[in-house]
């Protein structure tokens, strides 16, 4: 997943957004999806210190806190990195709804023990009927708890289906971009059906995950600085 070029598709005059540096308070309607505890974790009015380089210099960038939402994005993002599929790496994040406690995390990728083959890469229908998806990678553990999903991309209509069980008891799902070989968008169908309830990030919760995420690059820089 490039976030970069996800940022690059936003509209940032449609939206409304200004540079991160000027960012005010996230007023309290900011992404609200229900009444419900997990869509209601508004962006604290706390701001941080977000380093930068500028000419070898470390600058600062005020930030505000990671809300759920951005937070849940960002281990989807993580998980998707593990997967071995070099043409799409597709990652899934889940948590209680309630508590929004990480219960289980997962990337599209082959079964423990087997390994990618060259075929796959010119092969991709192949790779479509053999790869496991990253919802099914999930442990959905309890099926009384509420839950709520990230993904990284719109899932596909097995997946959404996956999702709906009532023993995966998801009440949420979260997404960054589309899945453009489902041009029906059969998933809508699904949630829309079962009544789960579904969104994509924002331009402003892209412009704040991919802030963090370029802090953490210069942290990473830092500390490999200070091996050599």
């Amino acid at each position: 997943m490039d976030l970069r070029s996800i940022v690059a598709l936003v509209d940032d005059e449609q939206d409304g957004i200004a540079a991160c540096a000027e960012r005010g308070a996230i007023s309290h309607n900011y992404n609200e999806l229900s009444d419900h505890t997990f869509s209601k974790d508004y962006g604290k009015k706390c701001r941080l210190k977000s380093p930068k380089k500028s000419n070898g210099k470390i600058l600062t960038m005020e930030m505000e806190r990671l809300t759920r939402q951005e937070y849940g994005f960002i281990i989807a993002i993580a998980s998707g990195l593990r997967s071995e599929d070099p043409h799409t790496q597709v990652g899934a994040a889940l948590f209680e709804r309630e508590s929004g406690r990480l219960i289980s995390s997962g990337y599209n990728g082959l079964s423990a023990g087997t390994n990618w083959v060259s075929e796959f890469n010119e092969n991709r229908g192949l790779k479509a009927d053999l790869i496991i998806h990253a919802e099914q990678n999930l442990n959905f553990r309890d099926p009384k708890v509420e839950k709520t999903l990230f993904l990284t991309m719109d899932p596909c209509g097995s997946c959404a289906s996956l999702i709906s069980s009532p023993l995966s008891n998801v009440k949420e799902v979260y997404s960054l971009k589309e899945y453009e070989s489902d041009k029906e968008k059969k998933y809508q169908k699904i949630f829309d059906f079962y009544n789960i309830k579904f969104r994509r990030a924002t331009a402003k919760e892209l412009k704040n995950i991919y802030a963090y995420m370029n802090r953490a690059s210069v942290n990473i820089d830092s500390i490999l600085s200070n091996l050599t």
